[in-house]
């Protein structure tokens, strides 16, 4: 069964084993850190670019809000924003998607 002392001792490393055990010694993975950097920074900023269209779309449908003269001009300026709204979301949706799987591969 071997010695109950030396059961709770953990494995002493040798200098030359520690020191292949850190992460500067791996070229790969101070590569890996850059690129997922670099893709954060990427999701980053598609965030901020649809945010920004989203702002841009509101200004802009509360200015056909307030040039409208008729009910039935309400409903004609509704129905396009809402059409473009739904295709504006669509693509974000799908650009947001893959900048999330981008910064989340290592």
């Amino acid at each position: 069964m071997g010695n109950p002392m030396t059961a709770f001792h953990e494995p002493r490393l040798e200098p030359a084993t520690a020191l292949q055990d850190e992460p500067n010694n791996h070229p790969t993975k101070g590569s890996d850190f850059s690129s997922a950097t670099a893709n954060v920074r990427a999701f980053q900023a598609k965030l901020l670019e649809v945010a920004q269209a989203n702002m841009q779309f509101g200004f802009e449908f509360i200015q056909r809000l307030a040039t409208i003269k008729s009910p039935v001009e309400f409903l004609s300026v509704t129905a396009e924003f809402t059409s473009k709204r739904s295709a504006m979301f669509l693509r974000h949706s799908k650009e947001i998607a893959e900048s999330s799987i981008r910064a989340t591969a290592l």
